[in-house]
């Protein structure tokens, strides 16, 4: 201010005016307040709420005579899925999901988001023994986008389940579960798992895994007094000079309490064995950067486990990356005739086999496509048959390359 005259009031700001000119107390009064903001999440969560609930409805055709249902309830059930109606008309009629075939009902945790909103809802309000027949509008099921794989539901779909509730059981939670109960509910998820695998239903598969993998990885740890096998790589404080097996109690006092040792034993096979089925689920599902990571899982404990080499040098075929491949295939067939597994060096000779099939097929897949692009013939086809080797030289597995189907032979069942 100058000349006696007096201040300009500050600028008001417009859409264009840049953040740092506009002055604090206009900014805060544009900013809604905490309670606004959480009245605002509170209504929007109460309108999804009443849309799930108008989105469903669900007829009894077998009353049950059991407990009715509730959260948490460790559930038994069969299901089969049908489109009925869909906005482009694709897949109208179609049953995405049928337990009964397999003979492996499905096994979940009811409130857990396994299911979808409208068919949780529903067998929410089920008793033990009921068969319902339950329609879910796309609001409460896969909504306007559906589902693009595992299953593959058009987008807007109205869907019909048949759903029959087996038996409803407690289960603790998993913080409360002991170190055993773990160990045998992920078996009983991972025996599950390999029967849907035989039956190739491999998403179902994947999701038992994946459902028996949680009770390994959270608080996997032996309960004091507990009898396990620990391998001792240090001793006194100093690193032992050979890594030995020996058993103990968890908690006793003694020279071996100040051990420190790897995973426990039995854990440590229930993890290689789960891991190694995820792998070959994901294999199977078209999942290669996933099946990678599970294979690395299993290298970390045991790193020249033949088995997951295999599965690591599969991944990278399938990924076109077959410098990789052909690294992991050697070092699964020297594993495996370390071990004298005779019939894991033979299915590794045949993946070998199938590789260099593999890159071959592509070699002249490439070259005759490097042909068709400048014309073929004389000098030029010479040109594209060199430069066509170049360019064949295997990709990072991150790069593109042929997609394959993974090898039937071998290592087949993911439960071996």
């Amino acid at each position: 201010r100058r000349g006696g005259g007096t201040a300009a009031p500050p600028p008001r700001p417009t859409s264009s005016t840049p953040s740092h000119m506009v002055p604090p107390d206009a900014a805060d009064a544009t900013l809604p307040s905490a309670d606004e903001l959480r009245a605002e999440e509170e209504a929007r969560h109460m309108r999804r709420e009443a849309e799930i609930e108008r989105s469903w409805s669900k007829e009894v055709v077998v009353e049950g005579g059991g407990r009715q249902a509730w959260p948490g309830a460790r559930a038994t059930l069969h299901v089969v899925s049908t489109v009925v109606s869909s906005r482009s008309g694709e897949g109208v009629g179609s049953v995405f999901e049928d337990s009964r075939p397999l003979g492996v009902p499905r096994l979940l945790l009811l409130g857990r988001g396994i299911l979808v909103p409208g068919l949780e809802r529903a067998v929410g309000g089920m008793r033990e023994g009921e068969s319902a027949r339950v329609v879910v509008q796309p609001e409460g099921a896969y909504g306007d986008a559906g589902s693009p794989a595992a299953p593959r539901v058009p987008g807007s779909a109205v869907v019909t389940y048949e759903v029959e509730l087996v038996k409803l059981e407690e289960e603790a939670e998993l913080w409360d579960l002991s170190f055993d109960d773990k160990l045998r509910l992920a078996a009983e998820r991972r025996e599950r798992g390999n029967a849907l695998y035989r039956g190739l239903a491999f998403a179902a598969a994947d999701e038992e895994y994946e459902q028996g993998m949680r009770y390994l990885v959270y608080m996997p740890q032996p309960e004091d007094g507990q009898l396990v096998m620990v391998v001792v790589v240090v001793e006194d404080g100093q690193l032992a000079r050979r890594p030995r097996l020996v058993a103990r109690r968890c908690g006793a006092p003694g020279r071996e309490s100040s051990v420190a040792c790897r995973l426990q034993a039995p854990l440590e096979e229930a993890t290689v064995r789960m891991q190694l089925n995820l792998c070959a689920a994901k294999l199977r599902t078209g999942r290669e950067a996933a099946a990678l990571a599970h294979a690395d899982k299993v290298l970390e404990l045991r790193p020249e486990h033949p088995k997951a080499l295999y599965r690591k040098g599969q991944a990278h075929t399938q990924l076109g990356a077959y410098a990789e491949a052909s690294l992991a295939l050697t070092r699964a067939k020297a594993a495996a005739e370390a071990e004298a597994d005779s019939s894991a060096a033979a299915a590794v000779e045949k993946e070998e086999a199938r590789l260099a099939e593999r890159r071959q097929r592509h070699a002249r897949q490439r070259k005759a496509a490097y042909r068709r692009m400048v014309g073929g013939g004389g000098a030029g086809e010479a040109r594209g048959e060199a430069n066509a080797e170049a360019a064949d030289q295997p990709r990072a597995a991150a790069g593109g390359g042929l997609r394959v189907g993974v090898a039937g032979a071998g290592f087949v069942s993911a439960g071996a």
